[in-house]
């Protein structure tokens, strides 16, 4: 009889740690795609959740560095919170995954006129870009005119 219990019980403790690692397979692989990530990121940032929206992006780009939506949302929200070194960080690597975006080659162009700096540069990326802009063309010419506000002052 205390035979038969110990083998009940070692066979249970192997049932229940052959259950416990099953979690942690599923928990290795990611069920969402890049594109998936930054779709969620879309909708948290939509409702003004910023940290949740920052971590959804950055999940997308451990997926795939070069996920142009992703690196365009961060930049984008680094540009609000006025952190232009990493703006120009993201818009930088966006423009190399994109290369001759005119929507990127704007937002680049915005964080130079932005911290008022580098307006030269700004000016080329804008002439780059707007004969692609397509659409696009008034917000590269409204940049092109905050430019030359910018020169103006100095």
């Amino acid at each position: 009889m205390r035979r038969e219990r110990i083998i009940v019980l070692l066979l249970g403790a192997w049932v229940l740690s052959a259950c416990a690692s099953f979690p942690r397979m599923a928990e290795s692989r990611d069920p969402l795609s890049a594109a998936e990530h930054v779709s969620l990121g879309d909708v948290y940032l939509a409702h003004g959740e910023k940290k949740p929206a920052i971590q959804q992006y950055q999940m997308a780009l451990a997926q795939d560095r070069r996920q142009v939506p992703a690196l365009m949302a961060l930049g984008n929200i680094a540009f609000e919170n006025r952190e232009w070194g990493n703006a120009r960080s993201y818009f930088r690597r966006a423009l190399k995954a994109s290369p001759g975006n005119p929507g990127i080659m704007n937002n680049l162009a915005m964080v130079d006129v932005a911290e008022g700096k580098h307006l030269d540069r700004a000016q080329k990326l804008i002439n780059q870009a707007l004969p692609n802009a397509g659409p696009l063309t008034p917000y590269l010419l409204d940049t092109q005119a905050q430019i030359a506000a910018h020169s103006a002052l100095k």
